[in-house]
This record gives structure tokens, sequence and C-alpha cells, in this order.
């Protein structure tokens, strides 16, 4: 298909966009602007032509016109930007012609973050002869990027990087690929992003599975033992996911040191409960569930170091589906909720689609993903990218 000029400035523009997500939070919002001009001069464009972005759109009215009605939508306009900035990127993602330029540009922008964030752990372990990757403040210094966002993004990289070695022709080509994805998994295993470290576990175990070439079984049989080996004897794996000698031990110190213990608990009870919270529409006034959190860590935790910290970085529900609720009642939850049921149904014979999807769910699941700018693009740019007409169909 021949790709006129536009198309191909679009592509490009959105590539770059791709290449700094990693790296920089504003280069990609002067990208956006960009790319709506674009797409205005684009011949061929698809807004509402798929069921995707109708439900999504009917998702974002109902929470925009929620906020207009109770008159609170400037008070929570960061809130609100987020999820039209997930309505816009989704629009505009479905209108990309190149896929493998995206890719490719995601992967090379996500090198360049990874390569940066070994710099300064090499650097923080020359200073002081210790890597606290495990539960600890100095994880933020040496990071780019926040860890579950930043492990996510490996994972995310890790399957690109299989998909493109598939695609490649050339033999260099693929062996840049299969280092990046070696190098991937291990800063990824290095930094102990807890849920991506088991997508990735997942997605070689049914690769594995489905797989019928022998070199491609001996490299998923070589990741697998490797995480098993890293959760014997990496102490940061094991601080991480509160792993003590016996297991009451663990029990004992998980509920005491993994925040969603307290946070769940907070949201799940004491706001549910609240004489403010509607079960049919939620909240009136979004802004009024992180104030509630904060009296319920004011109450609850007994420990004083503790509870400062709790107030101070004020944890929000760390979980999308209970936030939409809180937000949305029923009818909120309903409405975000079927955008994945729409799109695993709708993209049930491709695999690699499902098990993306599946990992998002399981994103939002522990993280509020759409509280974040770099949450909204990731979210708005590589689910409907799976709908695309070029996927690969396995």
């Amino acid at each position: 298909m021949k790709i006129d000029r536009v198309d191909k400035s679009y592509d490009i523009v959105f590539a770059i966009l791709l290449f700094m997500l990693p790296i920089s939070v504003a280069i990609p919002n002067f990208c956006l602007g960009i790319l709506i001009m674009l797409f205005v001069l684009k011949k061929r464009k698809s807004i509402f032509k798929n069921e995707y972005i109708k439900l999504l759109f009917l998702f974002v009215l109902y929470f925009i016109l929620k906020a207009i009605f109770n008159n609170v939508f400037i008070e929570n306009i960061n809130q609100y930007k987020h999820i039209l900035i997930v309505m816009i990127v989704s629009i505009l993602s479905f209108n990309i012609v190149d896929e493998i330029l995206i890719k490719k540009a995601f992967l090379t922008g996500l090198f360049v973050a990874v390569i940066y964030s070994f710099f300064k752990i090499g650097v923080y372990y020359y200073q002081c002869n210790i890597l606290p990757l495990g539960n600890s403040y100095e994880v933020k210094e040496m990071l780019l990027i926040h860890r579950p966002y930043f492990g996510f993004m490996c994972f995310l990289g890790i399957v690109f990087a299989l998909d493109l070695i598939k695609r490649s022709s050339s033999s260099i080509e693929k062996y840049v690929y299969i280092s990046l994805l070696f190098i991937l998994f291990l800063f990824t295993y290095l930094i102990v992003a807890r849920l991506s470290m088991l997508l990735i576990l997942l997605f070689f175990f049914f690769k594995f599975i489905f797989s019928t070439e022998k070199k491609t079984v001996l490299i998923l049989v070589l990741f697998i033992a490797t995480f098993f080996v890293t959760l014997i004897f990496n102490n940061n794996f094991q601080k991480r996911f509160h792993i003590q000698s016996t297991l009451e031990e663990t029990k004992k110190v998980f509920s005491n040191q993994e925040p969603r213990v307290v946070i769940w608990d907070c949201g799940f009870t004491d706001l549910l409960s609240d004489k403010e919270a509607n079960l049919l529409l939620g909240y009136k006034n979004p802004k009024n569930i992180q104030s509630n959190l904060n009296d319920c860590y004011e109450h609850k935790i007994e420990n004083i170091s503790k509870r400062e910290y709790y107030l101070a970085t004020e944890f929000n529900t760390h979980n999308q589906f209970l936030d939409f609720f809180l937000q949305g009642g029923i009818i909120g939850l309903l409405l975000f909720t079927t955008l994945f049921i729409y799109s695993i149904y709708t993209l049930r014979h491709s695999k690699t689609a499902v098990l993306i999807l599946f990992s998002f769910f399981l994103f939002c699941f522990f993280e509020n993903i759409l509280h974040r700018q770099l949450g909204a693009y990731l979210f708005g740019i590589f689910i409907p990218l799976y709908f695309s007409k070029t996927i690969l169909k396995e």
C-alpha cells in the first residue's frame, strides 16, 4: 500500500512520541499537538468507525458530564485530563499506518532509558557499595521512571522485541533484538519490578507451551530457570516479595510492609461505607476520595512513622477499578471493565494480544494507571495498536 506524505509524516511524529515516552514527559505532549494537526490533514482516517472507540467515548463522556453536572470538573481537571488524553491518543493510534516503525521507536527510546538508569545504578553502587533495590527510597533516585511503570514498559518491550525478531529478515537485526530482549529482561529483574516479572514469566510460559521450535524452547527454559534462581539468591527480590524464613513470618511482614494491605482495606471498607459514596454513581467530588483515604490512614495506622509516611505520600487507591468504582459507581466501573471485555473478545484469536490486554488488566488492578500521564499514554497507544490490521496473526 502506497503511503502518502501526510501519513508518512504522521507515523514519523508518532514514532518520535514513542521514542521520547520513556525519556521525557514534555516532548510527547508537544508531539501530540503536531499529531492532532496532521490527523486533520489525513485523507483516510478513522474516528468513531470501530466499537472500541465508541465504548471509550461513552466511558470518558460519562465521567466528564458527571463532573460538569456536579460542578467539580475544574477542581479535578488533572484527573479528567488523563482520561481525555486516553481518548485522543486512542483515536490517533487507530490511524497509524506503519506499526513496525512505532514498535522500533518505542524499543529504541526504552533502550536509552534503561542504559541511562544502568549508569545511575552503577554510579550509586560505586559511591555506596550497595544496591538497595528492595523497598527503598533510593530507587527513585536511580531510575528514570517510576519502578512499576518502568517494569511494565520493559515487559511491553520484550513482547515487541520477540515480535520483531520473527518479522526480521536480516540476521544482524535479529541479533540486535535478541540482545535488546536480554537487556530488558535483565533490567526488569535487577530493579525487581514485581508485577512485570510475573508477567514476563507468564508470557514465556505460554510461549513455551505453544512453541515448536527447539531454539525458542531453549531460550524460554533459560528465562524461566533464571526467574527461579533469582527467587532463591536475589536478596532484593526477597525483600520486594517480603519473603522470610517461614510462611508465618512472611505473612506478618507482608501485612506490615505492603502498602496495599492498608490502602485496599481503607478503600473497600471505610470509603465504600461512607455516606457520600453512592453505589450507582460514586462520589460527587473525586477530590474527597483522597481526603477520606488520608483520614483512614490517620486512624488505622498505629505506627507513627508509617502513618506519617502514608499521609506525606498520599497513597491513592492503587487499583484503577476501585478508583473508578469510587468515582463513578457501578456505572463507571462497568464502562471501564467493558473496554477490557470487548477487547479480549474481539482479539481472542491472537494469543499475544490477549496477553497484552490481560497485562493491562492486572496493571490496572495494582496501580491507578490513569492517574499518571505516562499511564494514559500507554493505555491509549498500546491497546488500540493491537486492533491494527497489520497485527501478526498467531
